[in-house]
């Protein structure tokens, strides 16, 4: 296991594939699906709790809110992720940037294995892809990978985001939604360093509702 912000954790068995990186249609969608997702929360808390625990070191909960708040702009994307065969959980953990990589890079770097070729991997990002890492995934990762299937959650939209971009990488198969609250929830409970609930920041839900606009239009 490494050590610092590249923590991760081997052998979790528990699975909330189906209903986190699905993409919504509609935002009544999103709230119809919601009581399914939490019902997977909570057959999966305890395992993944324990492993999480015992094996990874968790963020602060201010380098969480730092990051992920939607008004917040750290120089750094965080990220934190969750590989799937099938539905078992294989891998998981969190990382941010070195020094001129972007977390996705570092991702794909330092953390991707040959073993997660025909897995999902699972993306809870600070920001969207950045144009520059869209074309690294479009045109190395993706096609060096057609089996792997990615799904990326972003909490807020970067700067040097374009939905042009974002639309090549849907049409190459590549989920991609905002974060919701049950997201951030999920990533809070699992990812950070406290035993306090998550509390939702001011306007959480018209923020993702404005992402998903931007996303869709």
């Amino acid at each position: 296991m490494k050590t610092g912000m590249y923590a991760t954790n081997k052998g979790c068995s528990a699975s909330l594939l189906d209903k986190p990186v699905s993409n919504y249609q509609s935002v009544d969608d999103f709230h119809t699906r919601s009581q399914t997702r939490r019902t997977l929360e909570s057959s999966a808390h305890q395992a993944l709790t324990c492993a999480l625990s015992s094996n990874m070191i968790l963020m602060a909960p201010e380098m969480f809110r730092s990051h992920y708040r939607p008004y917040t702009q750290p120089p750094a994307t965080h990220l934190c992720y969750e590989v799937y065969d099938q539905h078992k959980s294989v891998d998981f953990g969190h990382l941010t940037n070195t020094g001129e990589s972007h977390a996705e890079m570092v991702f794909l770097g330092e953390r991707f294995s040959d073993a997660w070729r025909n897995c999902t991997v699972v993306w809870y990002i600070s920001w969207s892809p950045c144009n520059n890492c869209t074309e690294i995934l479009l045109n190395t990762f993706l096609p060096s990978n057609p089996h792997v299937k990615l799904h990326i959650i972003f909490a807020k939209v970067h700067p040097c985001t374009t939905k042009t971009k974002i639309q090549e990488l849907k049409r190459k198969g590549v989920k991609i939604r905002p974060m919701c609250q049950i997201d951030f929830r999920w990533c809070w409970k699992h990812f950070v360093d406290t035993s306090e609930s998550f509390i939702p920041w001011q306007n959480l839900y018209n923020d993702y509702y404005k992402a998903f606009r931007w996303l869709m239009g």
